[in-house]
């Protein structure tokens, strides 16, 4: 499968608000390190990295950086991205909370703020957002972000693996000292539920899933709440899980998506669990996962990028995020288009909507255009030059040869 490629340009704007700052073009993530996957209601797959905000838009993606202006956003290293019900996106960074509204940064300040970083967003009702950070968890109104409360309690920390319940409760798994906590608050963080899982028990997530029970996963298989009791998890399930290391649970396909280390992707459909992806073993030992939408799989190590698992091909195809590549050579035709030797390979994007126009297979050394007869001259190696003839809506190649006689070159058609 092709590579993506992305890039950023001021004309993105027309499609949906950006941040207020300078484009710029990129042709990878901003950052290996992925932190989060959230999508809008426009369909849009937003990434979280240690080094900037990405946002994918199903063929492209763009990347956003901090800028200087008073609009733009004022930090690169983001843990958490979430879009409300009002499709105002909130992000949790190393520096505390940031929200934008219509695509630009919300600049209000608050005094009592959640202790920095900020891991975890959840919209708790329609008027408030809970967030998680150093000192526990902390609410705030949507509209100006004023503080609402809070909830902490020795060993919350901003490690701590949060969920959201179908009926709307905020789940906690967490460690303090030797022993290992679930909690449930409700939206205003009032403490409901306390549940001791046992002494040196190992949680790796919680999840709230579609028929409105709550998986734990841990290194001994799951365990799994309803409400305020624990219940047994599924017979089915459970001979597959049992003293095994389960990384995560989702909800997909109104069942559950689940990883075992070692072993892979599983789908548990309410009666048999079946392996989805062959050729993904999981054998990191943290995930952050996403399932869209559409049931893509979005899946990161937090070191490597990303990778796409696709339900058309029962989700044996697969893209990868594309690795950093160098532009080189970077001109404009008499049309406005974009022509770049990108990581070695001839590139050319439309500036009107993000999407390339053409993506050559074979190694490029230079390219050059003549502004007079609209031609691009391609250096492909020794022997072969490319020559694009640059129209509105088509590229027509021509080939010229390069012949070597006593040290002097001359062209053959």
């Amino acid at each position: 499968m092709k590579k993506l490629f992305s890039f950023l340009t001021a004309a993105l704007a027309a499609i949906v608000p950006l941040l207020a700052q300078t484009p710029e073009f990129a042709t990878s993530l901003s950052s290996p390190q992925v932190t989060s996957f959230a999508e809008d209601s426009r369909g849009f797959i937003w990434i979280g990295t240690n080094n900037g905000l990405n946002r994918f838009n199903g063929s492209t993606y763009s990347v956003y950086h901090s800028g200087k202006g008073l609009d733009a956003l004022d930090i690169d290293n983001i843990l958490d991205v979430m879009e409300d019900s009002d499709g105002n996106l909130w992000l949790g960074t190393e520096c505390g909370i940031r929200v934008l509204r219509n695509g630009v940064q919300d600049r209000s300040r608050w005094s009592e703020a959640v202790i920095n970083p900020v891991s975890r967003i959840l919209e708790a009702d329609d008027s408030t957002v809970v967030a998680m950070g150093k000192n526990g968890f902390a609410r705030f109104l949507k509209k100006n972000l004023q503080y609402a409360g809070g909830y902490n309690e020795n060993g919350l920390t901003f490690l701590s693996t949060v969920t959201k319940s179908i009926d709307g409760h905020i789940w906690t798994v967490f460690s303090r000292s030797d022993s290992t906590f679930v909690i449930t608050l409700d939206n205003t963080l009032r403490l409901r539920t306390r549940h001791y899982l046992g002494r040196n028990v190992a949680a790796n997530a919680i999840s709230g899933m579609s028929d409105g029970s709550v998986m734990v996963s841990t290194d001994s298989g799951l365990r799994r709440f309803l409400g305020k009791d624990e219940i047994s998890v599924q017979p089915d399930l459970e001979r597959v899980v049992n003293g095994k290391k389960v990384l995560f649970t989702l909800p997909f396909r109104g069942n559950i998506l689940f990883g075992i280390k070692d072993e892979g992707l599983f789908h548990f459909d309410g009666e048999s669990v079946r392996k989805i992806v062959p050729q993904e073993n999981l054998s990191s030992d943290k995930y952050t996962t996403f399932v869209d939408s559409r049931d893509y799989i979005w899946l990161s190590d937090g070191m490597d990028g990303f990778k796409v698992y696709s339900p058309h091909m029962g989700y044996e195809t697969m893209t990868v995020s594309p690795k950093k590549e160098n532009i080189t050579n970077l001109t404009t035709d008499r049309e406005g288009n974009l022509w770049m030797n990108c990581g070695g390979f001839l590139r050319c994007i439309s500036p009107a909507d993000g999407h390339s126009l053409y993506e050559g297979d074979r190694k490029v050394y230079g390219l050059a255009l003549d502004s007079s007869s609209g031609r691009l001259a391609v250096a492909y190696d020794r022997e072969v030059d490319g020559i694009f003839r640059i129209g509105r809506s088509s590229f027509t190649p021509r080939v010229i040869r390069i012949a070597q006689t006593d040290h002097r070159t001359r062209l053959r058609q």
